[in-house]
């Protein structure tokens, strides 16, 4: 019997997982769409990096150091569990306003709340996958919970340059 099916899964686990995959897509998919919400919401990307695409992930970077920061108070005040499915709730939700979003102001803001979510998950996946846990091996949970991070992003790259007129 091979190592790999001694493991025990259980919905927690599956939903780190998922959290990892989709945590990876919002990662990228706002570096794959860019120029198309560029231009369908028209603002400008000329300056490169010191305009309004820097700004989106400087915005985005800000928001998560902040959130990363604040996480272990989050964590013990609400529990790792509630905070996860909190971060998750809002990765999507800024998606979803997102992809919504009528102008430059309003998809900032979407970036913004999602990044929030994302730097709470980025910090508490990996102490939540060793207290699910505690009493086994945690560390190869640990690492077959981070391999779902490339997926995610093998898995958007693809999907979304597909979507936006790309050959696979």
């Amino acid at each position: 019997m091979s190592n790999l099916s001694k493991l025990k899964f259980a919905r927690y686990d599956y939903a780190a997982f998922s959290g990892y995959v989709a945590y990876a897509c919002c990662a990228m998919v706002f570096s794959i769409v860019l120029t198309s919400m560029a231009q369908s919401l028209n603002f400008p990307l000329e300056q490169g990096n010191q305009g309004a695409g820097g700004a989106l992930h400087l915005g985005r970077s800000i928001a998560m150091l902040l959130m990363m920061l604040a996480s272990s108070v989050i964590a013990r005040l609400f529990g790792l569990r509630r905070s996860l499915g909190t971060a998750l709730l809002f990765i999507g939700g800024g998606i979803v306003f997102a992809a919504g979003a009528t102008g430059y102001v309003s998809l900032f803001g979407a970036v913004l709340f999602s990044a929030l979510g994302q730097g709470l998950f980025e910090v508490l996946v990996t102490p939540a996958a060793r207290e699910l846990h505690r009493n086994e091996d945690a560390s190869r949970y640990v690492n077959i919970t981070h391999a779902f991070w490339p997926l995610g992003i093998v898995g958007v790259v693809l999907i979304g340059g597909y979507c936006i007129g790309g050959e696979v």
